[in-house]
């Protein structure tokens, strides 16, 4: 869903007013220089702003979460949260609607977990933004991830390429291969890169809730959570399909639906959050397969975690294969 905004931002306009730097005052409210800021017609707006700024200057996801006297806003940029502003808490109301607006959710629930996403245009760019909302006794706790398309990514995959996990991969043998990280480390930029590089030659099937960022060539499918049952299974079956992806591993139903598609031959691709490669295992273990169960349809994990030494970072990459 396309979005138009009141004063669309322009690569020009970011840098003349130098938002680059982790401290930027982006969305900041000085109610003695601008009384008519706390109107609510002037949010969509400052929001618009606020996440064009951020996007650009790097960060992975923004949040939004309801206090009692204020909106505190936290972004992550390499990995790393910290609070960036905070809103009056009388925006609550107008700032839920209008990301369900944009993200296209419905008005009438406010008590359930809800996920979307929507576009953003800054000048001739374009990015994605998916929504989560949680509701809380104040109102939704709401994060936004960024998300860049393929073909304007800056994201260096030099080193990723490099890797003995993903040169298997690329030769699509069947098996569970995993990529894994803390929250906002590059998991779902890895995963969509390796089915990118993929659907030259295979049939690939992901799928995602939400789809995040749409790719060409690729069949992705969204799904409700706790949905992915043999059903599923015999639709993939009867698709002849190669390449079974899934953007994240959220439960044991889960689990269970890419482990079906190893065994039946296909190369499954899948994210999941972990602390280290070493505690991908026993994720899986309380996901309920044993490490002997993990033998029969594990084929590789690679763990990406950025890793900061004073202003420069890297990208730390571990991997391990199985036979």
């Amino acid at each position: 869903m396309q979005q138009t905004y009141h004063k669309p931002l322009t690569i020009e306009w970011v840098n003349k007013h130098d938002i680059k730097s982790p401290s930027s005052d982006a969305g900041a409210i000085h109610t003695e220089a601008h009384p008519t800021l706390f109107k609510a017609s002037s949010i969509p707006t400052l929001l618009s702003d606020l996440l064009s700024q951020h996007y650009l200057s790097g960060y992975s996801d923004i949040h939004f979460e309801p206090h009692e006297q204020f909106i505190r806003i936290l972004a992550r940029k390499q990995g790393i949260l910290s609070v960036v502003k905070e809103w009056p808490i009388e925006w609550q109301p107008t700032l839920e609607n209008i990301m369900r607006l944009k993200a296209n959710l419905t008005h009438l629930n406010h008590h359930t977990p809800l996920n979307g996403q929507f576009s953003h245009s800054i000048g001739n760019r374009t990015f994605y933004c998916r929504v989560s909302m949680l509701p809380t006794l104040l109102g939704a706790n709401t994060v936004v991830r960024f998300h860049t398309p393929h073909n304007a990514q800056k994201f260096s995959f030099e080193a990723l390429m490099q890797t003995q996990f993903a040169q298997k991969v690329l030769h699509a043998p069947a098996g569970l291969w995993l990529i894994t990280s803390p929250i906002g480390n590059g998991k779902t930029t890895h995963y969509y890169h390796l089915l990118h590089q993929l659907q030259a030659t295979q049939r690939i099937f992901s799928f995602e809730d939400p789809i995040e960022i749409p790719q060409p060539n690729i069949f992705q499918i969204e799904f409700e959570p706790n949905t992915l049952n043999s059903l599923w299974s015999k639709l993939i079956l009867r698709q002849s399909v190669n390449v079974i992806g899934l953007g994240e591993i959220r439960s044991s139903e889960q689990l269970k639906f890419v482990v079906n598609a190893a065994l039946t031959g296909h190369c499954t691709l899948a994210t999941l959050h972990a602390r280290s490669l070493s505690d991908v295992p026993h994720r899986l273990q309380l996901f309920g397969y044993s490490l002997s169960q993990q033998q029969n349809f594990l084929r590789g994990i690679l763990f990406q975690q950025w890793e900061h030494q004073g202003s420069e970072r890297r990208l730390s990459i571990q991997e391990k294969l199985y036979n």
